[in-house]
C-alpha cells in the first residue's frame, strides 16, 4: 500500500502519540479494581476456555451469592463456599452478584452489560494463554491483561481523533486536540485503567467519526465502515445508539445512497446484538442494564424502580458542574470548545461534525436521565466519559485561533494543566472506597442481625458498640460509611469542602497505599 508523504508523516505521528499515551497510562503500575470490569474479563475467559457467553454457579461460584439450605445456619453474604460444600448440596444460590443477570434460559446467567467489551479481551487473553500465562489461573495476567486491552483502545482512540482533526487542522493543533483528549479527560483516569465498557466504546466512536469525516467527497467504503464501527460501539455500550441515529438522520438529509451503505455496515452487528438479547434475555430489545436487575439497583439507591427518574436539569447540573462529578470541574479546558457550536452550524466545511456532536449530546441526555446520574462509585464524570471522543471534536474549528492568541492560549493551557493534574490524581490515587464510602466521624456501627435486618447505633466508644451488637445476636458488625449511593449522603456530591478532588489530593499517599493493598488482596482471590 503506497501512502503519500503526508499520510506517512501522519501515521508516524500517530504511532508516537500511541506510544506516549500507553506509557502515561501504564506508569502508575496499577489497575483499577472493580466488579464491572470483572464481568467483562470473565466473559473473555469463559469464551476462550468454554466457548460460552453464559455463566453457571458451579463453574464461577465467586460470581454468585450463597446461603445454607438449613435456615438455622447463616453465611456472610460476601463469603464464597468451598467446592466441597457446594457439591454436598448444603448450600444453594441466593442470586447472582450485581454484575450478572438471570437469562431467559434456565440456569443461565449473563453479564449485566452488553458483551462487546468482553469480546475485545479475547485476542489478548488467547495470546497470554498460548504463551503460558493463562488469565483464568493467574490473576495478575487477568487484571493487567485487561488493563492492557483498555489502555490500548483508549490510546488508539486518541490517534483516531488526531487523524480526524488533521482532516481540518494543521498537525500541531490536531495533535493538541488529541493530547488534550488523552490526558485531560477521564479517559485517562477511568477508561484506560481497567476494562469497563468505556475504552472499546471510545475507540469505535472515534473510528466511526474519523471514517465519516473521511467520507466527504469519497463515499463508499468509508461510510460502510463508519456504520460498522458505530455499530460496534453500540454492542459495547447501547447508549451509543444516539450517535447512530444522529448520523443516520444526517445522511438521510444529505445523501440517501450513503445512508444505505451506512445501514449495511452496521446491520450485521445490530443483528448479532439483537439475537444475543433474544436468546439470553428473552427479547431482542431486552438489555441487562434495563431489566429487572437495573430496577432492583434503582430501588436500592433511590427508593424507586424507575430507571429514568432523574429530572433532566438535576442530572445535567450534576454531571456538568457538581464538585465531585462535574465535567467542567474535572476537565474545565472543554469550556473553551463551546463557542465552536455556532461556527460548526454556519460553516459548510464543518457540517459533517454536526451529527457527531448531536449524537454526543444525545448520549449525555441519556446519562442525565438515568437513575444514578452520578455513576455509583466512580471518579469524575464516568457516565459522560464515552462522549469525550465526540465532545473533543468541538475544538476543531477554533483550536488554531486559541493557540495563536496569547491570552486565549494562556487560559487554555492553564485549564488544561488543571485537567491533566486532576486526571493524574485519579489515575494514581483513586481506589473506589476512600471518598465514595468515606468513614463517618464519629463512627457508626451497623449490627447485621440477618440478611434482611440491619440495626444501627452511634458508638460512644468502639468496645461498647461491639458488645451491644453481639448481645443483640449480630451475625457480624461493620462500620457504616458515608456511601454516596445512599440517599442520605447524596448531598456530598455537591460539597466543595468534601469534594473528591480535594480528598484525593490531600490523601494522595494514603490512597496510593490503600489502592496497592486492595490490588494485592484482589490478586489473592477470585
Amino acid at each position: 500500500m503506497n501512502l503519500s508523504p503526508v499520510a506517512r508523516l501522519r501515521t508516524k505521528r500517530g504511532i508516537i502519540l500511541f506510544v506516549v499515551l500507553m506509557t502515561v497510562y501504564s506508569v502508575n503500575g496499577d489497575y483499577l479494581p472493580g466488579n464491572d470490569a470483572k464481568a467483562n474479563l470473565y466473559l473473555a475467559v469463559n469464551l476462550l476456555n468454554h466457548g460460552k457467553l453464559s455463566f453457571s454457579p458451579e463453574e464461577f461460584p465467586f460470581m454468585f451469592k450463597w446461603r445454607f439450605k438449613d435456615p438455622e445456619m447463616t453465611m456472610n453474604p460476601e463469603a464464597i463456599p468451598p467446592t466441597e460444600l457446594i457439591q454436598s448440596g448444603a448450600v444453594e444460590v441466593d442470586g447472582p452478584r450485581y454484575y450478572l443477570v438471570s437469562g431467559a434460559r434456565d440456569g443461565a446467567y449473563v453479564i449485566a452489560f452488553s458483551p462487546g467489551s468482553g469480546f475485545m479481551a479475547v485476542p489478548v487473553f488467547a495470546v497470554l494463554k498460548w504463551t503460558g500465562h493463562d488469565p483464568s489461573s493467574h490473576l495478575s495476567y487477568f487484571w493487567y491483561g485487561g488493563k492492557l486491552v483498555a489502555s490500548s483502545f483508549v490510546a488508539a482512540s486518541a490517534v483516531l481523533i488526531y487523524f480526524a482533526a488533521a482532516e481540518f487542522a494543521a498537525a500541531g493543533p490536531a495533535l493538541m486536540i488529541a493530547l488534550s483528549y488523552g490526558l485531560g479527560t477521564c479517559v485517562w483516569s477511568i477508561s484506560s485503567q481497567t476494562l469497563w465498557q468505556h475504552g472499546p466504546t471510545e475507540f469505535f466512536l472515534a473510528l466511526g467519526a474519523w471514517l465519516l469525516i473521511q467520507s466527504r467527497g469519497r463515499k463508499g467504503v468509508s461510510v460502510l465502515c463508519s456504520g460498522a464501527a458505530l455499530g460496534a460501539a453500540v454492542v459495547c455500550r447501547p447508549t451509543s445508539i444516539a450517535v447512530v441515529v444522529a448520523v443516520g438522520i444526517y445522511l438521510l438529509l444529505v445523501d440517501k445512497r450513503a445512508l444505505l451503505l451506512f445501514v449495511l455496515g452496521g446491520a450485521p452487528l445490530a443483528v448479532a446484538l439483537l439475537t444475543y438479547n433474544w436468546y439470553y434475555l428473552g427479547s431482542p430489545l431486552a438489555f441487562g442494564e434495563t431489566g429487572n436487575a437495573g430496577a432492583q439497583i434503582a430501588l436500592a439507591k433511590t427508593g424507586s424502580p424507575d430507571l429514568w427518574q432523574t429530572p433532566l436539569l438535576n442530572g445535567a447540573l450534576g454531571l456538568l458542574v457538581s464538585p465531585s462529578r462535574g465535567l467542567f470541574v474535572y476537565s474545565p479546558f472543554l469550556l473553551l470548545a463551546l463557542p465552536s457550536f455556532a461556527r460548526i452550524l454556519r460553516d459548510a466545511r464543518y457540517r459533517v461534525l454536526i451529527p457527531l456532536i448531536a449524537g454526543g449530546i444525545g448520549m449525555m441526555v441519556i446519562a442525565f436521565k438515568w437513575f444514578d446520574w452520578w455513576g455509583g462509585w466512580s471518579y469524575g464524570y464516568r457516565p459522560l466519559v464515552d462522549t469525550m471522543p465526540l465532545v473533543i471534536l468541538l475544538f476543531i474549528p477554533n483550536v488554531a485561533d486559541i493557540l495563536a492568541r496569547p491570552a486565549r492560549r494562556a487560559v487554555f493551557l492553564t485549564l488544561l494543566i488543571w485537567s491533566i493534574g486532576v486526571q493524574a490524581i485519579g489515575a494514581f490515587a483513586y481506589e473506589l472506597w476512600g471518598w465514595n464510602a468515606r468513614r463517618r466521624v464519629p463512627p457508626v456501627y451497623a449490627a447485621v442481625l440477618s440478611r434482611s435486618v440491619v440495626r444501627q447505633f452511634v458508638a460512644t466508644d468502639d468496645r461498647e458498640a461491639l458488645n451491644r451488637a453481639r448481645e443483640m445476636g449480630a451475625i457480624r458488625v461493620v462500620e457504616s460509611r458515608q456511601d454516596i449511593d445512599l440517599p442520605e449522603f447524596r448531598s456530598r456530591l455537591w460539597s466543595i469542602r468534601d469534594s473528591q478532588i480535594v480528598y484525593y489530593f490531600a490523601n494522595f499517599n494514603e490512597s496510593r497505599r490503600i489502592k496497592k493493598a486492595l490490588i494485592d488482596l484482589d490478586l489473592k482471590r477470585q
